[in-house]
């Protein structure tokens, strides 16, 4: 106790000259810059290998497709195939799509592919309580 302060130190009561100022963050400098740009880079990075186009086999129709439709092909497919993981990532992303499509209503789906897209979520969460009670 110092300067007739009886403020008491122990547990969660750190001394006074060793706590933040009033106004002072924890962390003045933040993360560094260099940090930040390399992490922008980064997602640069995923972004545009994800644009690249991929020559399917001859087995699989031998298009071109880009790799993040392949990657949605896989999920879906995956998820359409009981597998829970995929299922809970396919539907996060489409109620994702939905939150978008329904701030957004002049972009809206025609009749067939809201139908469509119906149809997909009614039929992942079916196959989602399936998979919940085979375990």
């Amino acid at each position: 106790m110092s300067d007739g302060d009886d403020y008491e130190v122990g547990y969660g009561k750190p001394p006074r000259h060793t706590q933040f100022k009033k106004g002072q963050s924890g962390n003045p400098a933040g993360k560094s810059r260099k940090r930040r740009a390399a992490e922008r880079e980064f997602s640069a990075a995923i972004a545009k290998a994800l644009e690249k186009r991929f020559q399917l086999p001859e087995s699989h129709g031998g298009k071109r497709v880009t790799k993040i439709e392949l990657l949605a092909d896989i999920l879906v497919n995956g998820a359409l195939s009981k597998n829970l993981g995929m299922a809970k990532l396919v539907i996060g992303q489409l109620e994702q799509a939905e939150q978008i499509r329904k701030a957004t209503p002049d972009e809206s789906l025609n009749e067939t592919e809201s139908a469509i897209f119906d149809d997909l979520v009614r039929r992942l969460r079916e196959g989602d309580d399936d998979a919940e009670g085979d375990e």
